[in-house]
């Protein structure tokens, strides 16, 4: 039976009982991960905004025309990127695999599912794209209701401020500012209405989401299927993870709820604090998904990926 304690516990006094602490290991893996968003982060501000002029002359003209300032490459960079990051964290995921059913890894290990480099990008891709597909309906219903209510809203507003500009046919910024300013003052239901209304679509556009997130938790154990079953095709490893996370993805969510302390410390220490407890929240989700497919123990990982086909 599921025991969300004893899958914690159980992970806790796996790594207590290691010969080699995997601080050394992880903090190698958070230091290249580290290093990589540094260089997305250069490639997307210091390349594309500092080394152009326009970014210090008219910063408004400038990001408004984003999409026109782009080196061309550095956004293909980017996601070489960040599809780099994500084999280097199968690489360490596959380590982490390797603790819980008692084998020896190191820091090889976190380069080592370079030979699934297809498979992990075009994982991520489809289930990107079927996340982006669930989330569609949603926020199709989103956009009309939001055009309609805002839609109303701001016609009243500008049907009401319109009629006090003393020349339409010749307005500044500074006399649209100050009708703007005596209106919302005399008018303070407005800004209630404003800002309740606002709130709500916040609100409503998180809801539009959920169908998003629970396809996530639906194909979440895809990548450690295929690193038991590196033969499995990307679609037969997503069809795995829904089978296997049927009736469990509340089981899911709620593990990873109890890790948000953790995660937010993580945050407020850059990662420091990960180098010693990231492997204890990865072999927290490696056991729950051994539980469910059953794979502890009897599926030992081979120490060489064979190339991909």
């Amino acid at each position: 039976m599921y025991n969300r304690a004893e899958l914690k516990l159980g992970a806790k006094e796996t790594l207590a009982n290691l010969e080699r602490s995997p601080a050394s290991t992880t903090f190698v893996y958070l230091m290249l991960t580290a290093i990589l968003s540094g260089l997305a982060f250069f490639i997307v501000f210091h390349v594309n905004v500092l080394t152009d002029r326009r970014f210090l002359t008219d910063p408004v003209e400038f990001f408004l025309n984003y999409s026109e300032n782009v080196i061309p490459g550095s956004s293909a960079m980017t996601y070489v990127i960040s599809f780099v990051t994500a084999i280097l964290g199968t690489g360490y995921l596959r380590y982490v695999m390797k603790i819980s059913r008692g084998q020896s890894g190191g820091t090889r290990d976190v380069f080592s599912a370079f030979n699934l480099t297809l498979k992990i990008i075009g994982m991520q891709i489809v289930t990107t794209v079927f996340m982006v597909l669930w989330m569609i309906p949603g926020y199709i219903v989103w956009t009309i209701v939001y055009i309609v209510v805002i839609g109303a809203v701001f016609v009243t507003f500008i049907t009401d401020i319109s009629a006090q500009f003393s020349n339409p046919g010749d307005i500044d910024f500074d006399e649209i500012t100050e009708i703007v300013e005596d209106y919302l003052n005399d008018h303070p239901e407005m800004v209630s209405t404003l800002i309740t209304v606002t709130v709500i679509f916040v609100l409503l556009m998180f809801v539009a989401m959920i169908p998003s997130y629970i396809a996530m938790y639906r194909y979440r154990l895809a990548i450690f299927i295929l690193l038991d079953n590196h033969d499995y095709r990307i679609m037969e490893c997503i069809n795995e993870s829904k089978r296997l996370m049927r009736g469990n993805k509340g089981k899911l969510f709620v593990l990873d709820l109890s890790f948000i302390g953790w995660g937010l410390l993580f945050s407020l220490t850059f990662n420091i604090v990960g180098i010693w407890k990231l492997a204890y929240l990865q072999l927290t989700h490696v056991r729950f998904y051994e539980f469910l497919s059953g794979s502890r123990g009897a599926v030992p990982l081979t120490t060489e990926l064979p190339p991909v086909e």
